[in-house]
């Protein structure tokens, strides 16, 4: 029993005993509901894939709703920005010192990577990026793979600092990166983020060499959602919310997005966006709404008039039979 209490904690999980039965129950705060308001959009960058994204810890469901870039036009931009990570491209670096070349990888986010850096202690690779507002406590996160068994330690810099922010250890991973098993994450604290641009360097103290692949840096806000999502019915080919936004929302429906699918927002047509890499999803602002979801593909509509033409087809033909036969029995 302790086994699965440590287990269940460690997944995000907190127990609370239940009256006197010997029953625990637990309760997962990170539990998000079927249908449920966001308080903001990331747009993906072009070549990271929601259901990739989806996979890394800087994902948080309660905080962010995930929209391919190709429907950025579709997020009023007060939702989509400012973003709530910056990515950085391995491969697009500032600076960095003779070890390493970009190289393609068919599992790395967008198929490139720095491959081989970091074999020599005393490697550099700098990158530079710009930071919207205040985040008072950002995250970094590094998506790598390795082809040795021994960590490697990368010394952090920020800002052209003397002296490192942190190291930040690289255990090995399962494989160079040829399979999408094969590639970790590491995390580190950044400290307070002023607005403007900033300097992020890479040392390497203890020798990888390792690929690194994204650098993501996230902003833990905690942010969430104020307003409410309620699913007053439901059916197989549709489904009705009601939504109270008091600013502005992005509501999220956790049912397969597939075509054929309808919205109507308090009555006038909304479209859908294909939200978390395979649910429902579209904007909301403020006030109190009304969310219709209906089930009308095309290929219904199709054979429907395929059936009427072709109905019509054979009444015509069995009237112009009919009319044939009179007047040949007619004197």
């Amino acid at each position: 029993m302790e086994r699965d209490s440590r287990i269940f904690r460690f997944i995000g999980l907190t127990n609370t005993p239940w009256s006197d039965t010997g029953v625990t129950a637990y309760l997962n705060k990170s539990f998000v509901p079927r249908a449920y308001l966001s308080p903001r959009a990331l747009v993906l960058p072009t070549g990271i894939a929601a259901s990739s994204f989806m996979a890394s810890p800087a994902f948080v469901p309660s905080e962010m709703a995930l929209v391919e870039h190709s429907a950025a036009q579709d997020v009023p931009g007060r939702l989509a920005s400012p973003a709530p990570v910056i990515f950085l491209e391995a491969e697009n670096f500032t600076h960095k010192s003779p070890q390493g070349r970009v190289v393609s990888f068919p599992e790395a986010w967008n198929q490139k990577v720095l491959a081989g850096w970091g074999s020599v202690a005393g490697d550099v690779v700098t990158y530079r990026f710009a930071v919207p507002a205040p985040w008072p406590s950002p995250t970094l996160f590094l998506r790598y793979a390795m082809e040795t068994d021994q960590s490697a330690v990368l010394d952090v810099y920020l800002d052209g600092a003397a002296e490192k922010r942190a190291s930040l250890e690289c255990p090995p991973t399962p494989g160079w990166g040829g399979m999408a098993s094969d590639w970790k994450y590491v995390s580190l604290k950044l400290g307070a983020l002023a607005p403007g641009q900033h300097e992020l360097k890479f040392l390497s103290a203890v020798s990888g060499p390792i690929h690194p692949d994204t650098l993501m840096i996230a902003e833990e806000s905690g942010r969430r959602s104020t307003g409410t999502a309620r699913i007053t019915d439901s059916k197989p080919n549709s489904v009705l919310i009601e939504a109270q936004v008091q600013s502005e929302g992005f509501l999220v429906l956790s049912d397969v997005h597939y075509s054929g699918w309808t919205a109507n927002v308090d009555g006038r047509p909304a479209k859908i966006l294909r939200t978390n890499s395979v649910f429902r999803g579209l904007p909301l602002g403020p006030g109190t709404h009304t969310i219709e979801f209906h089930f009308r593909p095309r290929s219904v509509y199709v054979g429907a008039v395929v059936s009427l033409a072709t109905l019509a087809l054979c009444s015509y033909g069995l009237f112009r039979s009919a009319r044939l036969k009179r007047s040949i029995v007619t004197p």
